[in-house]
């Protein structure tokens, strides 16, 4: 793989950008759908296991710890949700 480009600049972005000659469009379905799958795992394992966990016993059991606190797990659920 070639060396990025020594400036450090503002077009440091164009060395990621896809080059028609140079790169063939299925890599690059390819490379978007590898991230959309990571994003997509990632989103579905942070709704599994919300983070502080979930309440194992009482009145509560199986919701999340987190919920508590109802403006950070809304906070949580809508940036999880986009």
């Amino acid at each position: 793989m070639a060396n990025p480009p020594e400036n450090t600049g503002k077009n440091w972005f164009k060395y990621f950008q896809y080059q028609k000659g140079k790169d063939s469009p299925g890599n690059a379905r390819n490379i978007l759908l590898i991230v959309a799958a990571l994003v997509a795992t990632v989103t579905f394992q942070a709704s599994v296991s919300p983070p502080g966990g979930v309440w194992q016993e009482g009145r509560r059991v199986g919701k999340a710890i987190y919920a508590a606190d109802r403006e950070a797990f809304f906070e949580f659920l809508t940036f999880n949700t986009l």
